[in-house]
């Protein structure tokens, strides 16, 4: 007997059930039949549980503040496949009150914020609306002061509405970053517009039982549409070493509209090569990067498992041909698996009407020379070193280490 009230102990036992029903899905899956997968799934299990509380139970509407590193961070909280170029800023706000961004921009491609009434997993989710923060008008000094509320305000001419029927509203904030070596990040902060007249205090009995239901629904909500459940929807469509259009376009989903996501399962040997042919439409960004079946994004800090548009090497008819294999071949377009031979290719399109699929073949690594075209780029043994040694300082520069 604990000291719980009734209707907390009810919670409690419940979210124990969710947790126990989610591990038996997750371990039952024709996924975690492979022994790597397997541990892979021990990782994305308990990381699901620390970002469940980091994203639901942690955030306190009334005080938001950016986070950063404990929504991805490389290596260490890398479920739902973040993409390798951009920094991700998530904040949770009050629908009905108002506060305050500010910051500078860097130099990076492109900012966005993405509003999202309610978060992951929540049965009433509404998307709201996306913002360029170029179309924003600085300041006289060149910074830039945003008013987040449902009414726009006379005295700022730069607004992001909320939904007042909403006490979360969710702020996804992400930044491009094309070119990894010379783009800056941006300078962003969130608070309340006036000062909260109440201090935190701990969360009473009815918000955290609300907050320990919503923590099962994300969970549950991110392994059916981001994680296990998507590569089995894949896998059952096409099969692997095909790409798949994904159709996001439903507010359940909680995608962003601005974007068309691509993935295909790729499952090779160590003597075979994927070749991954692209025609790029007129986008104005793409990329191509690597995950486990779990969709956990692969090791992009100290690996070339990511490509984006600027980074690539296009052949002469406009495509670009990359290849993904166990062993670097010494092609410039090679993605590393980083030894995971079955996991995710995923292409994202950005900022265009047209989502092309690619086409994919699987080649021995020996015919790797006659299968691409005569003018592809290879590179020496120490142009790679000094690659992937600036690789490892734009990342550990993006996120603060």
């Amino acid at each position: 007997m604990t000291h719980l009230s009734p209707a907390m102990e009810v919670a409690w036992a419940a979210y124990q059930r969710d947790l126990e029903e989610l591990r038996q899905s997750v371990y039952a899956s024709d996924l975690a039949t492979d022994a790597a997968d397997q541990a892979r799934a021990h990782y994305w299990f308990m990381q699901a549980q620390a970002l469940a509380f980091n994203l639901v139970i942690a955030p306190r509407q009334s005080h938001p503040t950016f986070f950063v590193n404990t929504v991805f961070e490389p290596n260490f909280y890398t479920w739902i496949l973040p993409n390798a170029d951009f920094l991700y800023r998530y904040a949770f706000v009050d629908g009905a009150r108002r506060f305050r961004i500010s910051g500078r921009r860097g130099t990076s491609l492109f900012l966005e914020a993405q509003t999202i009434s309610g978060f992951f997993g929540d049965p009433d989710l509404k998307l709201l609306k996306t913002y360029d923060f170029d179309k924003f008008h600085p300041n006289a000094d060149g910074g830039f002061e945003i008013i987040v509320a449902p009414e726009a305000h006379a005295d700022c001419p730069n607004w992001i509405a909320t939904d007042p029927t909403s006490g979360n509203n969710t702020i996804i904030v992400r930044e491009a970053f094309y070119d990894w070596t010379r783009e800056t990040p941006s300078v962003l902060r969130i608070e309340p517009a006036v000062s909260p007249a109440s201090t935190l205090a701990p969360l009473g009995d009815s918000d955290f039982i609300g907050r320990l239901g919503a923590a099962s629904r994300l969970m549950k909500f991110c392994h059916k549409t981001f994680s296990g459940r998507l590569t089995e929807q894949v896998l059952a469509t096409v099969g692997t070493n095909r790409f798949l259009l994904v159709d996001t376009s439903k507010d359940e989903h909680a995608a962003n509209p601005s974007a068309g996501y691509v993935p295909c399962v790729y499952d090779l040997r160590p003597d075979e090569a994927l070749i991954v042919e692209i025609d790029p439409p007129n986008a104005r960004y793409w990329n191509l990067h690597l995950g486990d079946v779990w969709w956990q994004v692969t090791d992009f800090t100290h690996h070339q498992s990511s490509l984006n548009g600027h980074q690539v090497e296009f052949d002469s008819d406009g495509k670009a041909r990359i290849v993904i294999t166990a062993e670097d071949p010494g092609i410039a377009n090679w993605l590393d698996p980083v030894g995971i031979m079955k996991g995710v290719a995923v292409l994202r399109w950005y900022f265009t009407d047209n989502y092309p699929t690619p086409a994919a073949s699987v080649v021995n690594v020996r015919d790797l020379p006659a299968a691409l075209p005569a003018e592809t780029t290879w590179v020496t043994q120490e142009e790679r070193r000094i690659s992937l040694d600036e690789r490892r300082e734009a990342v550990m520069r993006r996120y603060g280490h």
